[in-house]
């Protein structure tokens, strides 16, 4: 199951409340990293963990103040790939202020595409690298949300992310960083290993040499590799590796 903890975290002088979503479900793996995160589009999903009635009622479980849902707030989802969430979540909260930012433009297009086929007017979709954003022309955030990004980007990124949270997010305000974490995730660790041991491998088609390599693991699979017999649930992880979008290993 996910776990879940608050941490207070001093930033500039002041404490300012971090809700950190420690995955250790193993879940569906993202086993591989692309060689160009921009020229590969995410597919979408909604994640209600980081909406802020979900926030509110962790920071609630620990005792802790939480912006007024009933009033005016804003929310911002870094990393928020083809807008389902932020979308839906504007949609659910029209008193509240949007802003989803991604560093591919492929993305970006598709969440305005879908605002406005929904016609949602409270949410407003950047394309740009955080760490080369003017953070000026953005309010004060009460919620910031990072769903599987910040342990996915280089260590300069990472850097970028956690200015943007020092300069922007509101004192009292809440940051969702999730991350997939051990113990759960322990049987998956040797399958990424084995997809990044052929990286290199996976030439200028990119969704073609993940196939690939998920076919190689299915053929040690099916030929009863000791290790798939000594770890049944990596067994398991090869299955929903087999039907998953490859955009998402």
């Amino acid at each position: 199951m996910d776990q879940l903890c608050l941490a207070l975290t001093p930033v500039c002088g002041e404490t300012r409340r971090t809700v950190i979503n420690a995955r250790s479900d193993p879940g569906t793996p993202v086993v591989a990293v692309a060689p160009s995160l921009s020229n590969i589009d995410y597919p979408g999903g909604f994640y209600r963990e980081l909406s802020p009635v979900h926030l509110n009622f962790v920071c609630a479980l620990n005792g802790h103040a939480a912006p007024d849902l009933g009033e005016a707030f804003t929310y911002c989802e870094l990393g928020c790939g083809v807008g389902d969430t932020t979308t839906l979540l504007a949609a659910a909260y029209p008193q509240g202020r949007f802003v989803g930012i991604d560093l591919n433009p492929s993305h970006i297009e598709q969440a305005r595409q879908l605002a406005a086929a929904g016609q949602v007017s409270n949410v407003e979709y950047i394309a740009g690298d955080i760490a080369r954003l003017d953070a000026n022309t953005l309010p004060d955030f009460d919620y910031v949300t990072l769903h599987g990004l910040y342990a996915w980007v280089p260590p300069a990124v990472q850097e970028a992310i956690r200015h943007f949270l020092r300069d922007k997010l509101r004192p009292g305000g809440i940051v969702y960083l999730s991350y997939n974490a051990m113990p759960g995730w322990g049987s998956a660790s040797p399958l990424r290993r084995f997809f990044l041991d052929r990286k290199d491998q996976l030439g200028d088609d990119v969704l073609a040499g993940v196939r690939r390599i998920v076919g190689e693991l299915v053929w040690l699979r099916d030929q009863g590799a000791g290790f798939f017999r000594d770890n049944p649930v990596t067994a398991d992880i090869v299955r929903t590796l087999e039907s998953a979008d490859p955009r998402y290993i």
